[in-house]
């Protein structure tokens, strides 16, 4: 949805040595984008089924929410991390490894 190319610039894959899924983006994103993204599998996978399980008493549901809940733990602690920086900085995905890589302004950076 904020990728320049769209649906083109995400890649889907499977880590297999650990059987773990992930999409990433393969351009920088501005980070309140780039949190909006990382939020959103936690969010629709994890929250929203665990609360409508709970609500309508689905065991086999509520595990699914919680399992995808913790699954995205990576994802939160990548929000986590980002918090304070500037919101209209730029974030791209590692291409290979677990984080990211951020572009920052030379006359705004701080550190």
């Amino acid at each position: 949805m904020f990728a320049q190319n769209g649906f083109n610039s995400i890649k889907f894959g499977i880590v297999w040595q650990l059987i773990t899924p992930y999409c990433h983006c393969k351009e920088p994103l501005k980070i309140k984008h780039y949190i909006f993204g990382a939020m959103m599998p936690g969010v629709l996978m994890g929250l929203l089924p665990t609360i409508y399980a709970i609500i309508f008493d689905n065991i086999w549901l509520f595990i699914f929410g919680v399992f995808f809940t913790f699954a995205a733990a990576g994802d939160a602690l990548m929000v986590y991390i980002l918090r304070n920086e500037a919101m209209n900085t730029y974030v791209q995905d590692h291409p290979s490894e677990v984080g990211c890589y951020l572009y920052k302004n030379e006359a705004n950076a701080t550190e």
